[in-house]
């Protein structure tokens, strides 16, 4: 409070934005709450555990006016609506005054933003938000970039709301402009591959092992008691053994299967494209769903008969480490990933701080949480190299392979299983095909290239001498 004034306030009262409000009065806060619809707002102030505790604003004067000095303005609204919400909000807000934006915005249009507000006297913050409407309520996990004194101001009030892990908070600040947005992509684009490995998991062993859903969710139900459980397998545990009412079929036998995607999940591979970082899994996951949505495209399939079914009474045993090695991958290429960005744009990020922040996200898992325990304060720019991680690795490796070879063999795509594997080949070959490809290059457009046997570039004249200089 500030005179008697909450300093804290929500726009944008979908899913998100009632739970975080809720949170905070659960947390002795007194939220000053707006929505474009103002009904929602009138709605919540009157709900019986947050009466009293909740100021409906009608209009973004009256939010502003609510609110006492310095004021903290949450931002939870669509990221199309974002820059008009922010120019009408700007208006009636004062210098030294906080947005806290948490949508899923661009990071590049984050940055912007914040050089817009700045101009100003105003204070914004990007704030990764990537625990989903039930973390909003019980507990957030935040990544956020912006002004670090800014943040420090704010920290008391996101740690509130935050969950917390070996007694730390999940939120937490991981460097400059459009640094927290970023974070947030690149989490849900290991969230959307998460997604598709164990969707593909499932489908193989269906099809090669004739495991049934139900069956499928005791198994992975063991999965996620191992060292390795996450809450995603959870989640894959109460799919798999839900049975519809209405026809007594397991749930995803009923559920179409057209899958769609939001920008953030496909934005991380087209990011990983931009910065020639190899996030091959993020591109994968994205492309599956693609394919999947395009129902035009699947229906002129030719019709073929699968392989013949092996006989594998191994092969739940089986999936469960290929899915381990997939896992890690997806890991590895995410913080590397982050670990680009922060060489491009020289952001300073901390992956320690990411690692634990991701710990209270929705891709959280117990391996994780040893990984974050273990970077503290260290640069780790190959994450499958680190001593956690190599020694599973080899171990799941070639299991992976065996339930990718499964998959071709029955014709069932594993397009991220694949990726995976294809990935560990790329970077553990001693020579890469990237020799043929420099020589190609050499040879159709005159490009130089470098040599094994000397420093320098070199440049090859491809006319009958084959005269070579270096440049």
């Amino acid at each position: 409070m500030s005179g008697g004034r909450p300093r804290v306030g929500v726009i944008g009262l979908g899913p998100m934005g009632v739970g975080l409000a809720t949170n905070f009065v659960r947390h002795g806060y007194h939220v000053v709450a707006y929505n474009r619809t103002g009904e929602r707002a009138l709605k919540l102030a009157a709900d019986g555990e947050l009466t009293g505790h909740v100021t409906a604003a009608l209009s973004y004067r009256d939010f502003a006016a609510a609110l006492g000095r310095p004021r903290r303005a949450v931002l939870l609204v669509d990221p199309e609506a974002t820059a008009d919400v922010l120019c009408e909000v700007a208006r009636w807000l004062e210098p030294g005054d906080i947005v806290l934006e948490g949508g899923n915005a661009a990071h590049t249009d984050s940055i912007r933003r914040q050089d817009g507000l700045r101009a100003a006297g105003l204070r914004m913050l990007d704030v990764g938000i990537a625990s989903g409407a039930d973390g909003a309520l019980d507990g957030i996990s935040a990544t956020v970039g912006g002004d670090a004194g800014a943040f420090a101001e704010v920290a008391a009030d996101l740690a509130a709301v935050g969950t917390d892990v070996n007694g730390r908070t999940c939120c937490v600040h991981v460097g400059g402009d459009g640094t927290g947005h970023f974070v947030k992509m690149v989490h849900n684009g290991v969230e959307y591959t998460i997604m598709q490995l164990v969707a593909e998991v499932v489908q193989v062993l269906r099809v090669a092992a004739g495991v049934e859903p139900q069956r499928l969710g005791e198994a992975l139900d063991g999965w996620d008691t191992d060292e390795f459980g996450s809450y995603l397998l959870r989640v894959a545990v109460d799919v798999l053994r839900h049975v519809d009412a209405a026809t007594g079929l397991p749930f995803i036998d009923v559920v179409g299967d057209r899958a769609v995607q939001n920008g953030s999940g496909s934005r991380a591979g087209q990011s990983a494209l931009a910065l020639g970082t190899p996030a091959t899994l993020f591109a994968a996951s994205s492309f599956a769903r693609a394919v999947a949505h395009d129902t035009e495209l699947r229906s002129a399939r030719r019709v073929r008969s699968p392989g013949a079914v092996p006989s594998r009474p191994d092969l739940v045993r089986e999936a469960r480490a290929a899915l381990r090695a997939a896992l890690l991958v997806t890991y590895g290429q995410a913080f590397r990933h982050v670990h680009a960005a922060d060489r491009e744009f020289g952001w300073r990020t901390d992956l320690a701080e990411v690692a634990h922040s991701w710990c209270g996200a929705t891709i959280r898992s117990s391996w994780l949480r040893r990984i974050a325990e273990s970077m503290s304060g260290e640069e780790m720019p190959s994450l499958l190299r680190h001593p956690l991680v190599d020694g599973q690795l080899r171990a799941a490796e070639p299991a992976l392979r065996r339930l990718v070879g499964v998959s071709a063999d029955i014709a069932v795509p594993s397009p991220c299983l694949s990726s995976a594997l294809v990935h560990l080949d790329e970077i553990n070959i001693r020579r890469s095909s990237g020799a043929i490809v420099q020589a190609l290059r050499s040879r159709l457009g005159g490009s130089s290239y470098e040599r094994t046997d000397r420093a320098g570039d070199f440049r090859l004249d491809w006319s009958s001498t084959k005269a070579e200089r270096q440049v």
